[in-house]
Formats: C-alpha cells, structure tokens, sequence
C-alpha cells in the first residue's frame, strides 16, 4: 500500500513519457529544500500518478489545510 499517492492532471497534456518528481522537504538544518523522489512515473494520457512506497527522506506531512509541494519535469 502507497504511504503518497497523488494524480497530477494537465489538460493541456505533459510532454514526454516519464516525469521525475520532487517534494519541498524539511532539512536536517531546518530550513526547506526541494528532495527528488527516487521514481520515474508514467505519463498516461494527461495525467501523471505519484506513488511513493516509502517515505523520502526530510518528508513531514504537513498540518491538515496546509499544502504538500511537487515539482515535476516531464521528458
């Protein structure tokens, strides 16, 4: 069972047939950065699923009604 699963959908498409994907993580210092999750995931028609099995490192879910950063590139 995935411990983070989202769907990412661009009408407009994503160019490619992979996306790498990465999350804004808390430091060991305290301070924000962004940390690649170690997958490529498929793109299926216009839409990008990221499921991660394990939880990358720096990861804390934030307080419920804040938000969860992604950035994906698409090659």
């Amino acid at each position: 069972m995935p411990i983070l699963k989202y769907v990412i959908i661009d009408q407009k498409g994503f160019p490619g047939k992979n996306c790498a994907a990465a999350i804004l993580a808390k430091q060991r210092n305290g301070q924000f950065a962004w940390s690649a999750l170690p997958s490529q995931f498929p793109v299926k028609g216009k839409t990008v699923t990221i499921t991660q099995y394990t939880v990358p490192q720096g990861l804390q879910l934030p307080p419920k009604g804040t938000g969860l950063y992604f950035a994906i590139n698409c090659f």
